[in-house]
């Protein structure tokens, strides 16, 4: 009987032992995790003090455009919902603290005017000490880039170190990107083992540089 009930308990440990390739999962998490705790708080400062500043910046340009965009945007302009959202890995759960973030800004503009308005935007923040901001206009989705570098400090002068430059995306009206990153989120918030796979993959595409849209890769979402 002793020795039937140590059999049991080995089966019973063995059964509760992680998959192979869910600890692998978890290892690769860690891969894409910044070894430090203040690349995240970097991160979630830079992200709460930007977005109500471009939600700002995005409400006056607004105002002083053609009655006639005004009028179409009056909905969005004059309510206290917020103008800019976040999207993708930033909050699809597949983010580390190292990842880019994406925004984008829901208004209803022609091309002309959303180019012109990322445009104000990367003048307007790339003003800001230390950070570099360029309008790429000639891609599929214009979009303006906005560069955080790495070697910033706190007001207190204690350096919040991020492992590197942080990256935020800014677009204009890419409602489809908010309905694919909802989707994403889903199947990851339905089964652990979604997310775990996921960032197995999404580690393993980083590590072989093949995970890039730019560089005409499959992008992340992909």
């Amino acid at each position: 009987d002793g020795a039937h009930g140590s059999s049991s308990a080995t089966e019973a440990a063995a059964g509760q032992r992680t998959p192979i390739w869910c600890g692998r999962a978890l290892e690769a998490r860690a891969r894409l995790e910044p070894p430090s705790g203040y690349a995240r708080d970097r991160r979630d400062k830079i992200f709460s003090r930007t977005v109500p500043q471009l939600d700002h910046f995005c409400r006056s340009w607004l105002a002083s455009a053609p009655p006639q965009l005004v009028a179409l945007n009056a909905a969005r302009l004059h309510s206290p919902a917020p103008l800019v959202l976040a999207y993708g890995s930033a909050t699809s759960l597949l983010g580390s603290s190292a990842s880019d973030i994406d925004l984008t800004v829901l208004l209803e503009l022609p091309p002309e005017l959303q180019r012109r308005l990322l445009s104000d935007i990367a003048d307007a923040f790339g003003s800001v000490p230390g950070v570099t901001a360029t309008a790429v206009l000639a891609a599929r989705v214009p979009i303006c880039t906005m560069t955080f570098p790495s070697d910033l400090s706190s007001p207190a002068g204690a350096p919040l170190v991020l492992t590197s430059d942080l990256v935020v995306d800014v677009s204009v009206g890419n409602v489809i990107a908010l309905d694919n990153t909802r989707l994403i989120r889903t199947y990851m918030e339905v089964d652990e083992c979604a997310w775990q796979l996921c960032l197995l993959v999404k580690a393993w595409a980083r590590a072989r540089r093949g995970c890039s849209a730019r560089d005409r890769f499959p992008s992340s979402y992909a």
